[in-house]
Protein backbone atom coordinates (compact mmCIF):
# COMPACT_ATOMS: atom_id res chain seq x y z
CA UNK A 1 0.00 0.00 0.00
CA UNK A 2 1.25 3.50 -0.99
CA UNK A 3 1.77 6.50 1.32
CA UNK A 4 -1.24 8.10 0.48
CA UNK A 5 -3.58 5.27 0.28
CA UNK A 6 -1.90 5.23 4.58
CA UNK A 7 -2.79 8.72 4.65
CA UNK A 8 -6.60 8.09 3.97
CA UNK A 9 -7.07 5.57 6.54
CA UNK A 10 -5.72 8.27 9.03
CA UNK A 11 -8.68 9.97 11.31
CA UNK A 12 -10.72 7.79 9.52
CA UNK A 13 -14.43 7.26 10.27
CA UNK A 14 -16.29 4.13 9.56
CA UNK A 15 -20.09 3.88 8.43
CA UNK A 16 -21.52 0.39 8.87
CA UNK A 17 -25.11 -0.16 6.78
CA UNK A 18 -27.63 -2.55 6.56
CA UNK A 19 -30.97 -3.08 5.24
CA UNK A 20 -34.08 -5.47 5.50
CA UNK A 21 -37.49 -6.29 3.69
CA UNK A 22 -39.40 -8.39 6.09
CA UNK A 23 -41.28 -10.85 6.19
CA UNK A 24 -41.22 -10.87 2.64
CA UNK A 25 -38.61 -9.01 -0.18
CA UNK A 26 -39.91 -8.02 -2.54
CA UNK A 27 -43.10 -6.35 -1.08
CA UNK A 28 -42.58 -6.39 2.49
CA UNK A 29 -41.68 -3.60 5.43
CA UNK A 30 -38.01 -2.33 5.16
CA UNK A 31 -35.89 -1.58 8.10
CA UNK A 32 -32.52 0.08 7.80
CA UNK A 33 -29.70 0.37 10.69
CA UNK A 34 -26.34 2.15 10.49
CA UNK A 35 -23.58 2.95 12.57
CA UNK A 36 -20.86 5.80 12.65
CA UNK A 37 -17.67 4.53 14.25
CA UNK A 38 -13.71 5.99 14.24
CA UNK A 39 -11.68 3.53 14.53
CA UNK A 40 -13.03 1.04 17.00
CA UNK A 41 -15.13 3.10 18.72
CA UNK A 42 -18.48 3.76 18.03
CA UNK A 43 -19.95 7.08 17.91
CA UNK A 44 -23.55 6.94 16.84
CA UNK A 45 -26.19 4.84 15.31
CA UNK A 46 -29.23 5.10 14.32
CA UNK A 47 -31.93 2.77 12.51
CA UNK A 48 -35.77 3.13 10.96
CA UNK A 49 -38.85 1.57 9.16
CA UNK A 50 -39.41 2.88 5.24
CA UNK A 51 -42.39 1.99 4.80
CA UNK A 52 -44.10 -1.61 2.54
CA UNK A 53 -45.89 -2.61 -0.20
CA UNK A 54 -44.50 -2.94 -4.10
CA UNK A 55 -41.49 -1.50 -4.65
CA UNK A 56 -39.88 -2.16 -1.06
CA UNK A 57 -36.89 -4.64 -1.16
CA UNK A 58 -33.66 -5.02 0.49
CA UNK A 59 -31.73 -2.73 -1.59
CA UNK A 60 -33.96 0.05 -1.09
CA UNK A 61 -33.34 -0.59 2.60
CA UNK A 62 -29.65 -0.51 2.18
CA UNK A 63 -29.52 2.46 0.23
CA UNK A 64 -31.72 4.48 2.93
CA UNK A 65 -29.17 3.04 5.46
CA UNK A 66 -26.33 5.10 3.86
CA UNK A 67 -28.36 8.26 3.17
CA UNK A 68 -29.12 8.44 6.68
CA UNK A 69 -25.78 7.67 7.46
CA UNK A 70 -24.03 10.19 5.86
CA UNK A 71 -26.44 12.98 7.07
CA UNK A 72 -25.65 12.28 10.77
CA UNK A 73 -22.18 12.41 9.05
CA UNK A 74 -22.76 15.32 7.98
CA UNK A 75 -24.96 16.90 11.00
CA UNK A 76 -22.00 16.43 13.67
CA UNK A 77 -19.42 17.94 11.66
CA UNK A 78 -16.98 14.75 11.26
CA UNK A 79 -14.31 15.73 8.39
CA UNK A 80 -12.20 12.95 8.44
CA UNK A 81 -12.28 10.33 5.11
CA UNK A 82 -15.26 8.24 5.41
CA UNK A 83 -15.20 4.69 4.69
CA UNK A 84 -18.70 3.01 3.69
CA UNK A 85 -19.36 -0.76 4.38
CA UNK A 86 -21.63 -2.84 3.83
CA UNK A 87 -22.77 -6.20 2.92
CA UNK A 88 -24.60 -5.76 0.17
CA UNK A 89 -22.24 -6.51 -3.23
CA UNK A 90 -24.60 -4.23 -5.50
CA UNK A 91 -25.16 -1.79 -3.21
CA UNK A 92 -21.16 -1.34 -2.62
CA UNK A 93 -20.31 -1.87 -6.32
CA UNK A 94 -22.98 0.76 -7.43
CA UNK A 95 -22.16 3.23 -5.07
CA UNK A 96 -18.57 2.72 -5.83
CA UNK A 97 -19.36 3.38 -9.33
CA UNK A 98 -17.58 -0.16 -10.57
CA UNK A 99 -20.98 -1.18 -11.67
CA UNK A 100 -22.94 0.30 -14.09
CA UNK A 101 -20.48 1.63 -16.68
CA UNK A 102 -20.83 1.05 -20.48
CA UNK A 103 -18.18 -0.81 -22.02
CA UNK A 104 -15.64 1.47 -23.10
CA UNK A 105 -16.26 3.22 -19.84
CA UNK A 106 -17.41 6.41 -21.31
CA UNK A 107 -20.63 6.31 -19.75
CA UNK A 108 -22.57 5.45 -16.10
CA UNK A 109 -25.93 4.57 -16.23
CA UNK A 110 -26.38 2.67 -12.76
CA UNK A 111 -29.78 1.35 -12.52
CA UNK A 112 -31.01 2.27 -15.43
CA UNK A 113 -34.05 -0.24 -15.33
CA UNK A 114 -34.57 0.38 -11.60
CA UNK A 115 -35.41 4.01 -11.38
CA UNK A 116 -36.60 4.10 -8.02
CA UNK A 117 -32.88 2.91 -6.54
CA UNK A 118 -30.85 5.22 -9.10
CA UNK A 119 -33.32 7.76 -7.66
CA UNK A 120 -31.83 6.97 -3.93
CA UNK A 121 -28.26 6.00 -5.40
CA UNK A 122 -28.06 10.05 -6.47
CA UNK A 123 -28.76 10.77 -3.43
CA UNK A 124 -26.31 9.49 -1.51
CA UNK A 125 -23.65 10.58 -4.03
CA UNK A 126 -25.30 13.80 -3.57
CA UNK A 127 -24.54 13.90 0.00
CA UNK A 128 -20.98 12.66 -0.62
CA UNK A 129 -20.41 15.54 -3.19
CA UNK A 130 -18.26 17.18 -0.80
CA UNK A 131 -16.69 14.31 1.58
CA UNK A 132 -13.79 12.05 0.33
CA UNK A 133 -14.27 8.56 0.67
CA UNK A 134 -13.97 4.90 -0.56
CA UNK A 135 -16.61 2.04 -0.28
CA UNK A 136 -15.68 -1.29 0.69
CA UNK A 137 -17.47 -4.37 0.82
CA UNK A 138 -17.40 -6.65 3.50
CA UNK A 139 -18.71 -10.23 4.79
CA UNK A 140 -22.19 -10.53 6.47
CA UNK A 141 -20.36 -11.53 10.22
CA UNK A 142 -18.10 -7.94 9.86
CA UNK A 143 -21.51 -6.23 9.46
CA UNK A 144 -23.31 -7.88 12.47
CA UNK A 145 -23.82 -4.43 14.42
CA UNK A 146 -25.75 -2.99 11.16
CA UNK A 147 -27.85 -6.29 10.51
CA UNK A 148 -29.17 -5.83 14.17
CA UNK A 149 -30.15 -2.63 13.74
CA UNK A 150 -31.63 -2.83 10.54
CA UNK A 151 -34.30 -5.21 12.08
CA UNK A 152 -34.57 -3.56 15.41
CA UNK A 153 -37.36 -1.64 13.75
CA UNK A 154 -39.28 -4.35 12.48
CA UNK A 155 -39.06 -6.03 15.98
CA UNK A 156 -40.57 -3.40 17.94
CA UNK A 157 -43.34 -2.81 15.31
CA UNK A 158 -44.21 -6.78 15.70
CA UNK A 159 -43.23 -7.19 11.51
CA UNK A 160 -40.83 -10.17 12.93
CA UNK A 161 -40.27 -11.94 16.18
CA UNK A 162 -37.09 -12.45 18.03
CA UNK A 163 -37.57 -15.86 17.46
CA UNK A 164 -37.70 -16.10 13.86
CA UNK A 165 -34.51 -14.68 13.12
CA UNK A 166 -32.01 -16.82 15.98
CA UNK A 167 -31.93 -20.30 13.80
CA UNK A 168 -28.68 -20.33 11.59
CA UNK A 169 -29.27 -21.13 7.68
CA UNK A 170 -27.69 -24.27 6.79
CA UNK A 171 -26.22 -22.83 3.01
CA UNK A 172 -24.70 -19.83 4.21
CA UNK A 173 -24.49 -19.27 8.27
CA UNK A 174 -27.07 -16.06 7.71
CA UNK A 175 -30.96 -16.43 9.70
CA UNK A 176 -33.66 -18.67 8.73
CA UNK A 177 -37.39 -15.99 9.02
CA UNK A 178 -40.43 -17.18 8.89
CA UNK A 179 -42.30 -15.95 5.26
CA UNK A 180 -45.68 -16.49 3.74
CA UNK A 181 -45.42 -17.87 0.27
CA UNK A 182 -47.98 -19.21 -1.92
CA UNK A 183 -48.47 -22.76 -0.26
CA UNK A 184 -48.21 -21.05 3.27
CA UNK A 185 -45.31 -20.50 5.56
CA UNK A 186 -42.12 -21.83 5.92
CA UNK A 187 -38.73 -20.65 7.01
CA UNK A 188 -36.77 -18.96 4.68
CA UNK A 189 -33.03 -17.59 4.39
CA UNK A 190 -32.45 -13.74 5.56
CA UNK A 191 -29.89 -13.47 2.43
CA UNK A 192 -32.45 -14.41 0.29
CA UNK A 193 -32.16 -13.60 -2.96
CA UNK A 194 -28.38 -14.14 -2.27
CA UNK A 195 -29.05 -17.57 -0.79
CA UNK A 196 -32.65 -19.06 -1.79
CA UNK A 197 -32.39 -22.38 0.98
CA UNK A 198 -35.55 -22.30 2.33
CA UNK A 199 -37.24 -25.65 4.42
CA UNK A 200 -40.71 -26.44 5.47
CA UNK A 201 -42.13 -25.28 8.77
Amino acid sequence: MDNDSLAFFDNRYLLFFDGACEPINPGGTGGYGWLLTQGDIEIINGFGIIGSGPGMTNNVAEYQAIIEGIKAYIKYGHNGNLIIQGDSDLVCKMLGKVWGWNKKKTKWEPHKKQPHLKKLLEEALGLLENITYKVNWVPREENAKADELSKKALLEAGIIQKEEIITPCEKCGGKLIKRNGKYGEFMGCSNYPKCTFSKKI
